[in-house]
């Protein structure tokens, strides 16, 4: 199954900025009340739904044919699957289509605040959705579990510190797409802050100017190279930094090895692109993650 995720509408006009964030989940503060979507409705999807897409437009998320757990992650930004147990594992497993409008007067409120503060609020939507049309019940323990340090290699880290903005900056992005360029010919590193991922059935990349440690830390958690595990920054590195990453995933590696055939894949795996592009390595450890217990959980009442 493919998954496209697109950051759209409020991106594009820089007003919403999905971008990796840190490891700490988003949750309601002692005595906040959770903002609501003004119309959201959340269905199964048919079962000859074959594409699993997410779109972050200035609407609000709309996301066809995904996983419930996912759904579910996505509004706490529980970026592994271990930071989510409990519930129901087959309605878990369950794939749904969610609609959502926001309200004009929110998205309003949404331009004055930052970007990390709008990914919040939206999120926050999210959870009030789960609890009204799922009854969702959750509370939130910190558990010890096993965890990839970003650190930094023998040699030092090869990163680009991030040049002062000109006078003419371009605009905040994050998309995820198909790669652009190759991993011998890396495209021209974009001006201002940007993020870009893709992957396809060969190789993956990203291509990012702004970046910091913990965003990088971010984009790396739960993939499946590091076992779904959660990535935590223990760099010591501070500041903005540009940087290109290209690497083959692991189908990629196994399909090349099933077939026999004798063409080395154009990029290395993960780990060994992170050391010899980066200058950085991911440390296995063990430390405290944040996660979501599922309560109680139950199919989502009629639309």
């Amino acid at each position: 199954m493919r998954l496209l995720k697109v950051v759209a509408g409020l991106a594009l006009s820089g007003l919403f900025c999905l971008m990796p964030m840190q490891a700490q989940l988003v949750l309601a503060k002692d005595g906040e009340t959770l903002p609501t979507f003004e119309v959201a409705t959340i269905k199964p999807a048919p079962a000859d739904a074959h594409m699993t897409r997410e779109n972050w437009v200035s609407e609000g998320p709309q996301m066809d044919n995904v996983v419930l757990s996912e759904i579910i992650r996505e509004a706490y930004d529980a970026h592994s699957k271990a930071q989510l147990v409990g519930g129901p594992q087959a309605l878990l497993e369950q794939h749904f289509d969610l609609r959502t409008k926001i309200d004009p007067a929110d998205i309003a409120k949404l331009k004055t605040m930052s970007p990390n503060d709008r990914s919040r609020r939206v999120r926050l939507m999210l959870q009030a959705l789960l609890r009204d049309r799922l009854h969702m019940k959750i509370h939130v323990e910190t558990r010890e579990l096993p965890v990839y340090a970003l650190v930094v290699a023998k040699g030092g880290p090869k990163l680009k510190p991030t040049a002062p903005p000109d006078s003419t900056p371009e605009p905040q992005t994050h998309d995820v797409t198909q790669p652009q360029g190759t991993p011998g010919n890396p495209p021209r590193p974009p001006k201002g802050m940007h993020w870009s991922m893709g992957s396809s059935s060969q190789w993956a990349h990203m291509n990012v100017s702004g970046g910091t440690m913990g965003e990088l830390a971010a984009a790396l958690t739960g993939r499946e190279e590091s076992g779904g595990r959660l990535v935590i920054d223990r760099t010591g590195l501070t500041g903005s930094y540009d940087w290109y990453l290209a690497w083959t995933p692991p189908q990629a590696e196994m399909d090349s090895k099933a077939n026999g055939s004798s063409h080395a894949p154009d990029a290395p795996g993960l780990f060994t692109a992170l050391r010899e592009q980066l200058g950085l390595r991911l440390e296995s450890q063990k430390g405290p993650v944040q996660v979501v217990v599922i309560d109680h959980l139950e199919p989502p009442t009629p639309n």
